[in-house]
């Protein structure tokens, strides 16, 4: 595996001589292989590493396990070791996100933090090519195009890099086995709650029994489309050279951008976007089609992308960042959702929530679809909200949960709200139901609600 993991870096330049390179370590056997490739190919190659650590506070002695085994680790090999604790499941609440997605966001900013302070150009991930399977079939489900199904990529931002994304797990547990290297397995791993769980521990099991060599023929489809990928992503650079332009605090797209195929007209949408705040993340594939659809609209329309607006300015497509949450407000306001026609996903601003009858990744979110009319209504928060959560008495202003759990100012008004015909608030994201329609021994018929934040094409 060593000759197979050095001829990549060295084909693909993940690593070039004089990098410092901040390893990503777990505990768990991807990251404690990518270590250990690493440490032993450091003075060859010529860079550094050092280790970084994230303790996410979820599975108490466990997680503090891991933690400790990962800093004797670093003792053992002399590397500098950064360590992060953090309560992401709090975090999530806060944030108003999935735990996936908070748990991300909280590594990410951690090695971009440490990166700087300590001097670090890369990253090094232990993702490999099961989980690169998991990714695709994810992003499949979602409705990505051809930037989600080609996965993820071997280099990101020119500074994450994943050198065992073409090794298949199997290899890797078989690997440290003959080299006698011992690693720590996370129990929350087996648990089906999380949606790449249930991907892993379920889905694929069944496919497999289609095509045994799943893991092989999508690892390949997904190379074969990284192909057409870069590309598209080249020619769209260099037709965004003649048909963008900065002015002050904006990026214009000009008429002629979007009399080109689609495949580049909405690449330019994300070369675009990264010009004016130095990041493609934060945009999903419907908002793309919104803003595609806003350049064969009429002048002087605008539409919200989160941090960004984006306006029709006769054919143009002007982009800029928002100066204020509150100036500007999605067109999307409300929503009815006709229960007969579930199950049903919808996209919801920042949001897609799914309803169903039968039973969803998360069972926290349950309602007792008997006490229901034939109507939901999907919105937003409104001054005069209240609920009586599960447990409660009284009745609750919707302004003050969100204050004493610590919601974001700038999320509250994006979280979705959702009532029956009557106007009673049944749900509330993240995680609020309403005594009056839980779940008791006497209920017959029950609503599952999922609310997941929209991912971009590039995890």
């Amino acid at each position: 595996m060593e000759t197979e993991i050095r001829d990549l870096i060295l084909k693909e330049q993940l690593i070039v001589p004089g990098d410092r390179i901040l390893v990503a370590v777990s505990g768990g056997p991807d990251s404690i292989c990518l270590l250990h490739l690493l440490y032993g190919l450091r003075k060859v190659l010529d860079f550094e590493i050092g280790i970084a650590h994230i303790n996410h506070g979820l599975r108490g002695e466990e997680s503090d396990g891991e933690e400790q085994f990962v800093k004797d680790l670093a003792k053992q090999l002399e590397l500098p070791m950064f360590v992060h604790s953090e309560d992401v499941m709090a975090t999530s609440q806060r944030l108003g996100l999935s735990f996936e997605l908070s748990a991300r966001k909280v590594r990410f900013d951690y090695f971009e933090k440490i990166m700087k302070q300590e001097k670090y150009n890369k990253t090094a991930l232990g993702h490999h090519r099961n989980d690169q399977v998991e990714t695709i079939i994810h992003r499949l489900m979602r409705g990505a195009g051809l930037n989600g199904l080609a996965g993820m990529r071997l280099i990101r931002d020119h500074k994450y890099i994943r050198p065992l994304l073409h090794t298949p797990r199997s290899s890797i547990i078989n690997w440290l086995k003959e080299e006698k290297i011992s690693y720590q397995l996370d129990s929350s791993n087996e648990s089906p709650s999380y949606t790449r769980n249930s991907i892993r521990l379920h889905l694929i099991p069944q496919l497999e029994r289609y095509n045994p060599d799943l893991i092989k023929t999508i690892g390949t489809m997904s190379q074969s489309l990284d192909w057409d990928r870069s590309y598209l992503e080249e020619l769209a650079t260099e037709i965004a050279k003649k048909e963008m332009q900065k002015e002050g605090d904006k990026v214009i797209l000009s008429e002629a951008a979007f009399k080109q195929p689609r495949a580049i007209s909405s690449r330019l949408i994300f070369i675009a976007l990264e010009k004016l705040k130095g990041s493609r993340s934060d945009l999903t594939m419907g908002q793309v089609l919104d803003v595609l659809d806003l350049a064969e609209g009429q002048t002087g329309r605008r539409i919200d992308l989160k941090k960004v607006v984006a306006a029709n300015h006769y054919g143009r497509v002007e982009l800029s960042l928002k100066k204020n949450e509150g100036l500007i407000k999605e067109e999307l306001t409300e929503r009815t959702i006709d229960i007969a026609k579930l199950p049903l996903s919808v996209d919801f601003g920042r949001y897609q929530i799914t309803f169903s009858n039968e039973p969803q990744e998360s069972l926290g979110n349950r309602i007792d679809a008997s006490r229901l009319g034939n109507k939901l209504i999907l919105r937003r928060r409104r001054p005069q909200d209240r609920i009586q959560m599960i447990g409660m008495n009284g009745h609750k202003k919707v302004q003050r949960i969100f204050i004493d759990r610590k919601i974001h100012r700038e999320l509250r008004d994006q979280l979705p709200i959702i009532t029956d015909e009557k106007g009673d608030i049944l749900y509330i994201h993240p995680g609020i139901c309403a005594e009056s329609f839980r779940i008791t021994p006497k209920t017959d018929k029950i609503l599952y609600i999922t609310v997941m934040e929209t991912d971009n094409y590039d995890k």
